[in-house]
């Protein structure tokens, strides 16, 4: 089975996360191995299907001018 790694960085919002997700989720469906990594905050919800999750530690930032980094 072949098998293909996404990483995602939301800061703001989940938008880059949730299509990210889709992406994986298509990918799952014609038989790749499918690891998500993300380095947002945590949201919760139903995880795709087919798809292992990987939470690193999370980036913050205040506001649109993303600084400082945390």
């Amino acid at each position: 089975m072949p098998a293909v790694m996404i990483y995602v960085q939301h800061l703001l919002g989940i938008g880059h996360l949730m299509r990210a997700r889709q992406i994986a989720q298509a990918l799952a469906n014609v038989g790749f191995e499918v690891h998500l990594v993300s380095g947002g905050m945590p949201i919760g919800g139903r995880l795709p299907r087919g798809v292992q999750t990987v939470q690193l530690p999370p980036i913050r930032v205040d506001d649109a001018s993303f600084t400082p980094l945390r």
